[in-house]
């Protein structure tokens, strides 16, 4: 038997009112014995079930304690867009870039880096 300790964590920021947060965090610890991967992964997924209940319990009780309200975000989207591949990320930008700027250098025009 080979031991672990396996630690994980949840925050997140809730928008509680204009201009007004509260973090919450969650972290747990536990000390596993496992014999093979997927007695680990098994064990691990258990610990990841408890942290997740245990922070809806921490984040419910903390809203109702402090009387606070959840501010839902609602966010629509009309396509799929992957976030790895679009124009948005900026090491994708700096690709970009980078053939644009090989593109001018090959055709021998000039080009301006701050456009």
């Amino acid at each position: 038997m080979t031991k672990s300790i396996i630690k994980k964590s949840i925050s997140r920021k809730i928008r509680t009112a204009d201009f007004e947060s509260i973090d919450i965090f969650v972290e747990m610890q536990e000390e596993i014995e496992w014999s093979d991967v997927r007695e680990k992964m098994d064990k691990t997924k258990i610990i990841s079930n408890a942290l997740v209940l245990d922070f809806m319990s921490t984040l419910e009780k903390t809203m109702e304690e402090l009387k606070l309200n959840k501010q839902i975000s609602i966010i629509k989207k009309d396509k799929k867009i992957d976030k790895d591949f679009s124009s948005e990320n900026p090491i994708n930008k700096d690709k970009k870039i980078e053939k644009e700027v090989e593109k001018k250098e090959d055709s021998g025009e000039d080009f301006d880096f701050l456009s």
